[in-house]
């Protein structure tokens, strides 16, 4: 249960006020949202639309499914990612570039691992171009351990216990320039120097390393967001919050 003080509707005297009710727009800044995937709108197989720039992902192959994964996520429909017919969503050439160089990136998702078929399976992966061998910012799982990692940094993993639950990932650089991996608000690694980005970065996938049909997941996803900057704590506690009330988990 969300207390008074950590839901995201709240706004004390002097805290930002997130809209009411809140959105991840009001509570990320909408001028800092280089993306705002969210499984309630724009959405449908095959296909899902950014609410912050139109940013399409889609299905290079078999059409990924836009349906209900059992109870999770309180039973509202949310976009399947399968190795099977390699169905992913992705966009390729991004123009302009998600992020410019120079960025320092955030990214919150709201996702699920349903199984590990493989020995690599990709839950995000973004890239300054669509191939596996330079992947600047990606999240990956093995059936026992969850990894975030950066190109210019290494991997932060985590040895976790319920890699099948749903949960919120964050992935971005601290203050001091360190990568850190956040799973349900809880550090659980962190490495090298973090991702600032030496180039325009734009690929992004949901599901696998879509130009190569490879690394492919089983996986489900209920919303995604990307900041040119990090958001300060206190929006990144009441994005959470708001994520829980709104994708029931």
């Amino acid at each position: 249960m969300i207390s008074p003080e950590m839901s995201p509707r709240a706004s004390p005297q002097g805290s930002p006020d997130f809209g009411n009710p809140a959105t991840f727009a009001g509570i990320f800044g909408q001028s800092n949202l280089a993306f705002d995937f969210d499984c309630r709108y724009r959405s449908a197989a095959g296909i899902w639309v950014d609410r912050a720039r139109r940013l399409s992902v889609v299905s290079p192959g078999t059409p990924t499914a836009y349906a209900a994964d059992g109870l999770h996520f309180g039973g509202m429909r949310v976009h399947q990612c399968a190795v099977a017919g390699s169905a992913g969503l992705a966009v390729l050439t991004p123009d302009p570039p998600i992020w410019p160089a120079g960025s320092r990136p955030y990214i919150m998702g709201v996702a699920r691992f349903r199984s590990y078929p493989v020995g690599f399976n990709i839950l995000v992966k973004i890239a300054n171009l669509p191939t596996t061998t330079n992947s600047l910012i990606l999240i990956t799982g093995s059936g026992t351990q969850l990894v975030g990692s950066s190109e210019s940094s290494g991997n932060a993993t985590a040895t976790f216990s319920d890699t099948t639950a749903p949960h919120i990932f964050e992935l971005y650089e601290d203050s001091s320039g360190v990568l850190r991996f956040e799973i349900d608000g809880v550090l659980v690694g962190s490495v090298g120097t973090g991702l600032s980005l030496t180039t325009a970065t734009g690929h992004l996938s949901f599901g696998g390393n879509q130009i190569a049909s490879a690394n492919m997941s089983d996986t489900s996803h209920a919303g995604w967001w990307g900041c040119y900057s990090v958001p300060a704590d206190e929006r990144r506690a009441a994005a959470r919050a708001l994520a829980h009330s709104a994708f029931k988990f």
